[in-house]
């Protein structure tokens, strides 16, 4: 799948990109049970644009110019974008280089959705 054909809602995708951005990982602290989990972010870019990518409780080794493959990921929404989200069933693994174009061949257009507002209920008169 290419990352402009990304929308929410997707299960069980796979894609293939490079890194471009790493972010250092997070503990998050479960409001209700008080559990701690782990989030990793970072960018991806195919010739179609880039995508940002929550890893949650995985530990994958990724850095920047790494061409990898995502499989078993799913798409949400957050802030009118669209974002991969990967999880302990996810696999993320390194890929042959030539596959995906090098960082400065990648479009910096991320896939977004239309921000969604409930329709507000007017009184009849």
């Amino acid at each position: 799948m290419k990352i402009k054909e990304l929308k929410p809602g997707l299960s069980d995708i796979q894609l293939e990109g490079r890194v471009i951005v790493v972010e250092s990982a997070k503990a998050i602290q479960n409001k209700e049970d008080k559990s701690i989990k782990t989030r990793k972010e970072f960018i991806i870019g195919d010739e179609t644009g880039t995508v940002r990518v929550i890893l949650w409780n995985t530990d994958v080794n990724v850095k920047q110019g790494d061409a990898i493959r995502i499989t078993d990921a799913w798409t949400i929404a957050y802030r009118d974008q669209v974002q991969v989200q990967a999880g302990k069933w996810s696999k993320i693994e390194k890929i042959d280089d030539k596959t995906v174009p090098p960082i400065e061949q990648i479009p910096d257009t991320m896939p977004s959705v239309p921000e969604y507002r409930v329709p507000i209920k007017r009184k009849q008169s």
